[in-house]
């Protein structure tokens, strides 16, 4: 794996990480139960959306920078 892959992958990860608990801490504090299988998608589904778009997003800046040099 390259380091851009990489990067794009941790923060894919953390994003969903983040977004699946305050969703889930939204849930909580509207008297729902937590359900796991709910938790486990948000965090499968945006973090997988969130790293495609960092990834391109990441690319997207290193050959700019490759074009300014």
């Amino acid at each position: 794996m390259n380091k851009l892959i990489k990067s794009a992958a941790l923060s894919g990860l953390i994003s969903g990480v983040m977004f699946a608990l305050i969703m889930g801490a939204f849930d909580y504090f509207e008297g729902l139960a937590l359900n796991p299988k709910k938790i486990i998608f948000q965090i499968v589904f945006f973090g997988t959306f969130m790293g495609i778009w960092n990834y391109f997003t990441l690319k997207r800046k290193e050959k700019r920078e490759n074009q300014q040099n």
